[in-house]
């Protein structure tokens, strides 16, 4: 096959050299602006590619429709992706506008809207919270009183949970418009026409957060995984990681499966490997957002841990026709977390790691601040993430408990504090 990858997020570069890998050809269209850095692993990576375009606004459907035209005139497309959030809507129009192979068009454009969304699952019979779609902070305080507080407000075509607030009278409702509506500083400049189409304002939604990595081939659907998220204790809009598998009972997750793959098959998600998140609610599994793309960030490494699996791999396989089966996890628990600074600081000029080592039978990964592109004497804001850890245990408490002195550390040794999880203190 001949795949064509529009732009990446950091994770996702791997799927060039599992396509590869794999034997298949490979065409990368690169952004003019990548959300990954440049590193010269990247850059070893995307040169794995067959073929290359440069410099294209992959937010922009007529920029990246003409960069796939000219491949596919040279070298006919198979299969076109992206792994980055903010470009799908581009590659959905230029496979619309091309003919290519992909994801169904209308079923990523629906998605990227949540209040269609909500809207196609209520008229499919599927649960969803009360919402609505407010264009000014008038608006948004007429939903919010007439759905009942809390309620949640956010863009309906964001990313990464920015500008998403929880409200619980009508004064946060107007701080949260305010920045919403007014504020677009803290969102780069290419992403902020997906970010300004008014706000969803709809019920608050009890219970812990999870997500199903599901592929859909056929009509029919394969879930990887269950995966629980651990939200922030002081802010339940930042999730601070994921790990897998969720704590939840088997019937449970069954019931979280079966609702991914009755969601995919309401909007029309027909073919690729999709990220659904959900609250599992008293009532059962109501669904947060369903990405048309594959989980992103460190759980494509938690995952591979988990499961012994590539999900790139997995993605391979399901486009290319190979049979697909999701393996059965084993026994434990891959948890991944970042560790967000909770106040404003500075970066010491140095500091001590040697306590890694007491944590060597279950660490797999620590990404120190050098790792994540800050250096000593560096200012960080509340809400930069300044490291990350992924490890295993025997069970979601038995990692979490390590996040938490892991987490310690990191404080100690850096003199900032850290957020803590929901959970923390539970266990």
């Amino acid at each position: 096959m001949h795949i064509a990858f529009v732009d990446s997020n950091q994770a996702a570069l791997e799927a060039i050299a599992c396509a590869k890998d794999e034997g298949h050809q490979v065409s990368f269209i690169e952004s003019a602006d990548p959300i990954y850095p440049r590193t010269a692993q990247n850059i070893g990576l995307i040169e794995r590619s067959d073929w290359v375009t440069r410099e294209v606004a992959t937010t922009d459907a007529a920029a990246v429709t003409a960069a796939l035209a000219e491949r596919h005139a040279k070298h006919p497309i198979d299969f076109a992706v992206t792994h980055n959030e903010m470009a799908v809507e581009a590659v959905a129009l230029s496979c619309r506008t091309l003919g290519l192979r992909g994801t169904s068009p209308d079923a990523v454009l629906t998605a990227r809207r949540k209040d269609l969304l909500r809207a196609a699952l209520r008229d499919a019979g599927l649960a969803v919270p009360a919402f609505a779609l407010a264009r000014d902070a008038g608006e948004a305080l007429a939903a919010a009183d007439a759905i009942g507080y809390p309620v949640v407000i956010k863009p309906p075509s964001g990313a990464d949970s920015k500008l998403t607030f929880v409200a619980r009278g009508r004064a946060d409702v107007r701080a949260a418009c305010e920045q919403a509506l007014g504020d677009l500083r803290t969102v780069p400049p290419v992403w902020r026409p997906q970010f300004s189409r008014g706000l969803l304002v709809e019920g608050h939604l009890a219970g812990p957060l999870v997500s199903a990595e599901i592929g859909m081939r056929d009509g029919r659907g394969h879930v990887f995984c269950i995966s629980g998220r651990t939200r922030a204790r002081d802010d339940e809009v930042i999730e601070i990681g994921p790990h897998i598998p969720a704590e939840l009972p088997p019937d449970q997750s069954r019931a979280c499966g079966a609702y991914a793959e009755a969601v995919c098959r309401a909007i029309g998600l027909d073919l690729g490997v999709f990220h659904l998140e959900m609250i599992v609610t008293p009532g059962g599994p109501v669904l947060v957002e369903a990405n048309p793309r594959i989980m992103g960030g460190i759980m494509p490494t938690v995952y591979q841990h988990a499961a012994g699996r590539n999900i790139y791999t997995e993605f391979l396989r399901l486009i290319s026709g190979a049979p697909v089966d999701g393996p059965p996890l084993p026994d434990g628990c891959v948890t991944g977390r970042r560790l967000f600074a909770a106040v404003d600081g500075t970066l010491p000029e140095s500091w001590d790691t040697g306590w890694l080592a007491g944590y060597s039978g279950q660490l797999i990964r620590f990404d120190s601040p050098v790792a994540l592109g800050l250096g000593p004497r560096q200012a960080v804001r509340r809400g930069d993430v300044i490291a990350r850890v992924i490890l295993r245990g025997s069970n979601y408490p038995d990692t979490a408990r390590t996040c938490v002195e892991i987490a310690g550390h990191v404080e100690r040794s850096l003199g900032i504090k850290l957020m803590r999880g929901e959970y923390d203190n539970k266990i």
